[in-house]
């Protein structure tokens, strides 16, 4: 338990403290690099497909102010693949 809690800090620290928008901004950016990158494959009629269509339908309801931290979720997005690859994971 305490390793899981450790490791989950340390990959989501590059998130933490951030506006929720960009949080979740973020974590649709690195969602979105890891399927364009072939390391997560996603089925069209699957859950997580469904939930994804309803994460894009969020973002695109909130794009106007969340457009304002696209960038900053970018950098975050990326600045958590290099902890997560760091740690051994989503590795090229």
């Amino acid at each position: 338990m305490r390793r899981s809690k450790r490791i989950t800090e340390q990959a989501f620290a590059p998130v933490a403290g951030k506006v929720y928008g960009v949080q979740y901004l973020s974590i649709a950016r690195f969602t979105a690099d890891l399927t364009e990158c072939g390391v997560l494959v996603i089925g069209s009629e699957s859950p997580f497909a469904q939930a994804w269509d309803m994460m894009v339908e969020i973002i695109g309801l909130g794009w106007d102010e969340l457009e304002k931290s696209d960038a900053e979720a970018v950098e975050a997005a990326h600045e958590l693949r290099r902890v997560l690859a760091g740690m051994g994971f989503y590795t090229d």
